[in-house]
């Protein structure tokens, strides 16, 4: 599987030399915590053309366009301190300080 930008910025999609897909989504199944693991590939559709289980499975020149495309599409921060958390009616506010800068957000108990 060779994944490629062409044009500039939209992803392509050839297999073995035989089938090419001309526009492709690439998503991670999961879990998040495992980049590169369990990679979904979809056409313009939105149908699934195939998921690849281990980033290994690309060949080497399309790895780094794996990765580039998880590092677009899941824009993660690492919370490094916990500012303020409170708990109401089972709804717990978080106030935290991230490697890209405070922020809050709301999880369920």
């Amino acid at each position: 599987m060779r994944l490629f930008y062409d044009p500039p910025g939209t992803l392509r999609l050839t297999v073995a030399d035989e089938q090419s897909y001309p526009v492709v989504k690439l998503y991670q199944a999961w879990p998040l915590s495992h980049p590169g693991e369990f990679v979904s590939l979809l056409d313009g559709r939105g149908e699934e053309i195939v998921m690849v289980p281990c980033m290994g499975d690309f060949e080497p020149g399309s790895q780094p366009v794996v990765q580039e495309e998880l590092r677009r599409r899941y824009l993660t921060a690492r919370v490094v301190a916990v500012r303020q958390v409170r708990t109401e009616f089972g709804v717990t506010y978080w106030d935290v300080e991230t490697d890209k800068g405070r922020r809050d957000f709301v999880s369920r108990a």
